[in-house]
């Protein structure tokens, strides 16, 4: 939790958790636990590392890896990150496709209703978005920096 609070966001690296942690079954719930605690504060939650592995050497997803990340979506998670899918994978676009599609699948239970905030700092959507609602939010506003800024927040 000292982590959580002096940090501005949180990256699960499963890779680095499974090394860390004697036993695999202990990544998914160590992901849940840091997904629902960075919520739970506020701050955003991006999961990472063989999200889709299995698209380094093939055009198609295993079930098990789309599972990951919609797992990862339904946790709360504010992004699910590629790295070697789109880096040294045979299949970088598709990895992109598939991992689009499969958290928008992830996310159909969720109410399909949309917060709109019209903001010049940011200050107001995040405000918003840290507080897990469940439909999105959409925030407008002017300046490029701002709303690079607003993509990491939900």
């Amino acid at each position: 939790m000292e982590i959580l609070a002096k940090s501005d966001g949180i990256m699960v690296a499963r890779g680095d958790l499974g090394v860390d942690l004697p036993y695999s079954s202990q990544v998914f719930a160590t992901q849940k636990e840091m997904v629902a605690a960075c919520n739970a504060v506020g701050k955003p939650v991006s999961v990472a590392t063989q999200m889709l592995d299995s698209m380094q050497r093939n055009p198609r997803p295993t079930r098990a890896k789309v599972t990951d990340v919609g797992t990862a979506v339904l946790d709360g998670a504010h992004a699910v990150m590629l790295s070697g899918e789109t880096a040294a994978g045979k299949y970088p676009i598709e990895s992109i496709r598939a991992d689009r599609t499969a958290a928008v699948r992830g996310a159909v239970d969720l109410p399909a209703k949309l917060i709109v905030v019209i903001t010049m700092t940011g200050k107001s959507a995040r405000y918003i978005a840290r507080h897990r609602p469940t439909v999105p939010v959409l925030a407008f506003c002017t300046d490029a920096q701002v709303a690079r800024r607003l993509q990491l927040h939900r």
